[in-house]
């Protein structure tokens, strides 16, 4: 059995098949064949019917198991061991809600059943995840709640409760329930911290909580000492802070740990560009590129590299190479359009049309309005003027020109 973290990737559990032991009736077969009275001659031998069924379940011999088990229930219906295996048998089907109803019998016959209460949670958590991977979240919950509910110390259940959470941006109840889990696994397992505190370190980060994020990503880091994406994201909250120091520190030491890493590559050309050490920013730039060809930002931090230096037209290539591989990148479309206002200024279309080509784009991007609160007073003075989103990181200045003149020229 494995534990799925509600991103479709699985984990393996502890014990066999993940389920810790069953009480089974003790049967040997040794070293050579053996004849086994399965059953007594009235054929109600419920301990013989199971033991036959565990062996036929060791061979791997189809329905033949299953059949045991349920020949044995239906001479004792409340019959723990039988009811459990049975549970077993479905789950590895994968007929979890079968499963769950198998389980839940036992229970309701030996509640104390360890075996039964930890493989019921493990299903539950299972039929949640099917559940919220169809689309509906909340009945997925749900389920996870029930299995805390079977067996409140079952972790996987919180894990997963705080990555929903965490993707419903929920960032106060991920974090509650990621510290439960890690309550729940133990603080001696190491192992699980640096994992743990990786998870949480996103939502801190989301709920601007940079201090308390810092003191994550470097608990992170000591319990991992190769965790290079602690060290890159430190230097992503250090610029934020406009403490380049520690910046660049943070990243050469993700780059001593994995020197191809694109991210503090790419990151590190970038810091470097705001220092004016063109060089070393388009070297690390460029070293991005190579380790990751497909990472769009580092095409742009290109083309803004070459903007400062003033080779226009190299800018603009380096924004068409981003937007081959995202077409839709805000960034470079803007600053595509922001250099081209230097360079095609003549009396051709080619301005207007690249213009023309980001707006049809843009609108294609969001739901269009269909109607406006605006008054409708025909006496009211009117406003010209032109509404652009992509004016966020300069002066419109640069832009409004060109559709203006080109408007002009209709005139």
């Amino acid at each position: 059995m494995k534990e799925n973290d509600g991103n479709g990737k699985d984990k393996e559990l502890g014990g066999d098949n993940g389920f810790s032991k069953v009480k089974e009736p003790s049967v040997s077969f040794g070293g050579s064949t053996v004849s086994v009275n399965w059953k007594s001659e009235d054929g109600g031998n419920v301990k013989a019917l199971i033991g036959k069924g565990i062996y036929l379940q060791m061979q791997n011999s189809g329905r033949l198991d299953f059949d045991s088990f349920s020949e044995a229930i239906k001479l004792d219906p409340q019959n723990a061991c039988a009811l459990t295996h049975c549970g077993i048998l479905y789950t590895e089907e994968g007929w979890l809600m079968e499963a769950a109803e198998s389980y839940q019998k036992e229970l309701r016959v030996d509640p104390t059943y360890k075996a039964t209460v930890e493989c019921l949670a493990i299903v539950l958590m299972d039929i949640g995840t099917n559940i919220k991977l169809a689309g509906n979240t909340q009945e997925g919950i749900q389920k996870y709640f029930e299995a805390l509910k079977v067996d409140p110390h079952y972790a996987p259940a919180y894990y997963n409760l705080g990555v929903v959470y965490s993707k419903m941006m929920q960032y106060d109840m991920a974090l509650t329930f990621y510290e439960k889990k890690l309550h729940q696994r133990g603080l001696c397992m190491l192992k699980h911290i640096a994992t743990w505190i990786w998870e949480q370190r996103v939502a801190y980060g989301e709920m601007l909580k940079f201090d308390m994020a810092i003191v994550l990503y470097e608990l992170a880091f000591h319990f991992n000492p190769h965790c290079v994406e602690a060290c890159n994201n430190l230097g992503v909250i250090y610029k934020d802070r406009d403490n380049l120091d520690k910046v660049v520190e943070c990243y050469q030491l993700a780059l001593s740990i994995k020197p191809k890493f694109s991210q503090s590559l790419n990151n590190l050309g970038v810091v470097y560009t705001v220092q004016g050490k063109m060089d070393a920013a388009a070297s690390m730039i460029e070293k991005a590129i190579i380790a990751n060809p497909k990472r769009v930002e580092a095409y742009n931090n290109l083309g803004v590299l070459y903007r400062d230096a003033g080779d226009i037209a190299l800018a603009i290539n380096a924004y068409e190479q981003c937007l081959k591989i995202d077409p839709d990148s805000r960034n470079a479309g803007q600053n595509r359009l922001l250099a081209m206002n230097y360079i095609d200024e003549g009396n051709d279309d080619k301005l207007f049309e690249a213009h023309r080509v980001w707006g049809r784009r843009f609108m294609s991007l969001y739901q269009q309005f269909t109607s406006w609160d605006n008054s409708k007073d025909p006496e009211r003075p009117l406003v010209k003027g032109y509404v652009s989103p992509y004016y966020f990181t300069h002066c419109v200045l640069f832009h409004r020109s060109s559709p203006y003149i080109s408007q002009l020229r209709q005139i």
